[in-house]
């Protein structure tokens, strides 16, 4: 199993954006707003953050929501 290392900024702004439900077009803005990040590198992040129940996907909205272990991440941050 190789390790997988993210960024914190981008990580704290993927989090922030996801308190209100966000869809992936307003996260990627906030993300570009702490640092350019490339869509697929940012669609590896939110990969990460699902599988690791950080943030879940409400597909019938559309949108992203963080959960209760991301927001303990993000006081980590």
């Amino acid at each position: 199993m190789s390790t997988v290392y993210l960024k914190a900024p981008i990580i704290e702004a993927i989090l922030l954006s996801c308190i209100n439900d966000s869809s992936f077009s307003k996260i990627n803005l906030n993300v570009q707003r702490v640092t350019p990040t490339s869509k697929t590198t940012l669609r590896k992040y939110i990969f990460h953050l699902i599988n690791n129940t950080f943030i879940s996907y409400n597909g019938g909205n559309k949108k992203y929501v963080i959960n209760s272990s991301g927001l303990k991440l993000l006081d980590m941050i």
